[in-house]
Formats: structure tokens, sequence, C-alpha cells
């Protein structure tokens, strides 16, 4: 309060700016921030709580009359609280405020609380007791367990023997398989295209982990904000498989389509994919206990994902042997929508000569599928459009795998 008894923007700042003290990751990120030109009645003040360059939410201050006890009419301090919750609005067309009064009680729009109930749903912070739940529903040490405020979750910061893979040593050579058309772009442009995670063909992929594990995107407004978090990663999936049938069948349009070879430059490296068998090791189990608690309104995170999220797998997937090349923080990239009414973000890899120097890869050898359509002269038209891109001492052979 000032000394006129109303409610003073400054003070509350302090008060924010003591209960933000107790973040307990990333805490540097978080800043609360007087906002200029709101000081003109009836408002006088605006707040902007933000995480990096996020505004999480907005205290607008305001004069408002009331009547004291006794009925005599006098100026109270008030100010809402605008939630910016765009996953919400975008499924419900909801918008939540909230109203705080000079007694500090919090009056939503179907329950009264106070200051501290609402702070603890807007900007939440570690309650041992739920600590408790989940040091006992994993046999892990309290300590190790810090709350992500951000993500509103509980984080696991542990290893977990599970989640430990053997990394295979790097190949030679990475192959991958793509259908005529595909390649034909790829002749016709000089690129190569890679898609931003989110818009791989199956959406569940990048996010396997997370759903395996912790049981992170089991609703869909949580699924959109993880996807939206990765959107200016690009990745491009490669395979050691060399003239393999079922890679034929699966990725080269079933023997109609081509094998790019590649091999990579300075210092770039792809990670295999791992393949888990779910029903085979204990991370069925991790995921039991993160539904239990999910349903208690505890969220679990094991923080040993975090490394490796992006190389795993289901089980049945193991014959495609895949390796994966990750590029970050991506700017420029384009959307298209394809035939099959797939909206994506992608970006184009300049090729010079074979060379995509942007990416690290250089363009070894092409491989014809085995099952190009009969009566056609696929073959000899793609040698000459081979060698008219990359030149006529580029190594072009047809492909001997049998089909069944």
């Amino acid at each position: 309060m000032n000394i006129n008894g109303m409610m003073n923007i400054h003070t509350f700042v302090d008060g924010m700016k003591e209960w933000m003290s107790h973040i307990e990751i990333d805490r540097d990120k978080y800043t609360i921030e007087i906002m200029p030109g709101f000081d003109q009645y009836p408002s006088y003040g605006k707040l902007a709580v933000k995480h990096e360059n996020d505004v999480l939410f907005f205290i607008n201050f305001y004069r408002k009359y009331g009547r004291t006890e006794d009925g005599h009419k006098c100026l109270h301090g008030m100010f809402s609280v605008r939630i910016q919750n765009e996953g919400a609005d975008l499924l419900k067309g909801e918008r939540r405020t909230l109203h705080v009064n000079d007694r500090l009680n919090a009056d939503y729009p179907s329950s009264n609380s106070n200051i501290v109930n609402a702070l603890c749903e807007l900007l939440p912070i570690r309650n041992e007791e739920k600590v408790e739940r989940i040091s006992s529903a994993f046999n892990k040490d309290a300590n190790h367990i810090k709350f992500d405020t951000y993500r509103n979750r509980y984080v696991i910061d542990m290893p977990l023997k599970d989640l430990s893979f053997p990394q295979k040593e790097a190949t030679q050579e990475y192959h991958k398989y793509m259908s005529l058309s595909t390649f034909h772009k790829i002749l016709i442009n000089k690129s190569f295209r890679m898609h931003s995670i989110v818009s791989q063909s199956d959406v569940t992929e990048s996010l396997y982990l997370g759903d395996l594990l912790s049981a992170d995107y089991e609703n869909d407004t949580d699924r959109f904000k993880g996807v939206l978090k990765e959107k200016d990663v690009l990745i491009s999936s490669f395979t050691d498989k060399y003239d393999d049938s079922y890679m034929w069948e699966h990725y080269g349009d079933h023997g109609k389509g081509v094998c790019i070879s590649f091999r990579t430059l300075d210092d770039q490296t792809l990670t295999r994919v791992q393949y888990v068998d779910k029903t085979d090791t204990p991370i069925e189990e991790y995921r039991k206990q993160a539904v239990l608690l999910k349903k208690d309104g505890i969220r679990v995170h094991f923080k040993a994902s975090d490394s490796i999220h992006r190389f795993v797998k289901d089980w049945k997937y193991f014959p495609e042997q895949e390796w994966r090349l990750i590029l970050e923080n991506q700017t420029g990239l384009q959307t298209d929508v394809y035939a099959d009414g797939r909206m994506v973000l992608y970006k184009d890899f300049p090729i010079e000569g074979t060379l995509l120097k942007d990416a690290d890869l250089q363009i070894t050898s092409v491989l014809i599928g085995p099952c190009q359509i009969k009566d056609t002269n696929n073959y000899p038209i793609l040698v000459d459009r081979i060698f008219n891109v990359f030149g006529d001492h580029f190594i072009v052979n047809p492909s001997q795998c049998s089909l069944g």
C-alpha cells in the first residue's frame, strides 16, 4: 500500500520478485517489468511477467470504487491478471481474467481464493508434499527432483540406465531412399530439402519418448506446445542399409524410386536412432507411475530423456537402422502444403556440384531402384539427367536387390 492506503505497483513488484526467487529451474529467465504508458486514470500501472521474451501474463492496476462496511463510498486499489494461454484459446476460445482486490483476495469467475493460491496457478513453485509422492513412486532422492515453473512439471534429474544406449560407430556412407518424383525435384531445383522436426510424416515421432516415458503429451494442447517449441529444428533421416529390400519397399516407392548415398564433411555427425521395446524394459513401469501421478495433477519429466528424445523410436521400426541429421536454430523456414494434406515447414539446401555446403554433406552416388516401370526408358533417362546435374564422373548404378 502507499500512504493513501491504495495498492502501490512498486510494492507488488517487490512481492513478485520474492515469489519468483523460489523458482528452481532457469530462474534467471524470468523477469517482471513495469510497462510505460499505463499510469493514467482509471489505470495506474501495468506489469508484464515474462519468461525470456514470452509474456506469461499481464497485471493491470486500476482504480475501482466500493463501499466500506458501514456503507460509505471509498476508492479501492484493484488489479486484474490476463492469463496468456494461446493453446486453450485456440481449442476452446476461452480467456480468463483474475481480479485481486486491495485485501489480496482473488476473485475467479466461479470461485474466490487468495493471492497465494492465484500465484500458485499463474507461476507455480515447488510443493514438498508432491515431491515426496514423486520420490516414493520412483524411489528417487527428493534432492534430485526440481520444479519446472514454465512447463508446470517436476523434473527428475538422475541418470536412467534404461536410457543409456551404446552409440554405434559411424558408418562411411549414409543412404536415403525416396520416390522418383522426389528425386526429380532434387534434380530440377538442384537442392536438398530438410523438414522441420514438427513436419515429419509421423506426427508422434519427435515426441515419442515423452509420450512413452512421462505421458508428457496426452492431450492436444500439450502436444501442440511441444511441437511448436521444436519448429526451428531441421531433421533428415538416413540409413546404413544399402540396396536393402525393406528400405526399397517402405521408402523407395516399392523399388520404383532411387537411393542417394552421402558422406559427411568436416565435423558433421549423424546420430543413430535407438529402438525401444517397451514391453521388455522398465520404461513401461515408469510410464504407469507417471500416469497415476498425472491423474492427481502431478506431472513428471525425466531429464535423462532430453538429450536423446529425438533419437528414440518404437522397436517395430528396428529394420530401418536409421541415422538422423539434426540442425538446430534454423531461420528462414518456408511453408508448403503437400498432396497428402500435410502443412510442412522446410528449408532447401543448394547443391553445388555434389556438395551441400550448408549441411556439410556430399552426395557420393545414386542407386536406381530395381522395379522401374516396364516398357519405359527410366534408367537411361535418369543416367542422363544425373550426369547433367552432377557430372559424368558421378557413380550411378542399378539396384541388384530382389523384391518379392
